[in-house]
């Protein structure tokens, strides 16, 4: 492990002590609650990805995302009561780039991918202290599929290359390989 790693995994470890958690019940069924948020955002928001690919391949799943991606968040919100969103070290909307525990817990998925850990399994759930009060944070790796490549990929198609550029002009979200980081599932629940 290089030494950059260790210096990374040693200030993620001290970010997470923080004074009064919840109990051990409660933090698995805050657990259990965003990994099925989590579910639910994942398979609408594939479901939203797939009748785009088929209405107008990629360049319009890229439409779809830029849409729906916000949309099906709010819902789940106004549902759950949970702060959901999606990031990346990678960004491609601005409005997604991560804090600080989320870009933590990406780093740490990054050095553990290199190690050869599993992507699908890995989380980072805790409860932290903020300005506003306490509040149980919830990242989970999104490992990149085949089917992100075709608008996450190292080569584009022209066409959506170009609807890259109208939507996200600072697109930093390319150049993925299959099984590699696209980024994090966030959600956020005040406690």
């Amino acid at each position: 492990m290089s030494k950059s790693t260790l210096i990374a995994a040693a200030a993620f470890a001290a970010a997470f002590v923080c004074s009064p958690t919840a109990g051990a019940e409660d933090l698995t069924a805050l657990r259990a609650e965003a990994k099925g948020i989590i579910m639910e955002f994942a398979g609408l928001l594939k479901t939203e990805l797939k009748a785009g690919l088929r209405e107008g391949g990629a360049a319009r799943a890229i439409e779809v995302c830029n849409r729906k991606a916000p949309e099906i968040a709010r819902q789940l919100e106004a549902r759950h009561g949970w702060r959901v969103s999606r990031t990346s070290l990678q960004i491609r909307n601005r409005d997604n780039a991560p804090d600080a525990f989320e870009r933590q817990a990406m780093e740490r998925f990054s050095a553990d991918l290199e190690m050869g850990a599993d992507p699908d399994g890995m989380v980072v759930a805790d409860v932290i202290e903020t300005p506003q009060g306490r509040a149980f944070r919830f990242v989970k790796a999104i490992p990149v599929a085949s089917l992100c490549l075709d608008c996450h990929g190292s080569t584009l198609d022209p066409d959506v290359a170009a609807k890259l550029d109208e939507f996200y002009p600072r697109d930093d979200a390319v150049g993925h390989q299959l099984l590699g980081l696209r980024g994090a599932f966030t959600l956020e629940k005040r406690l």
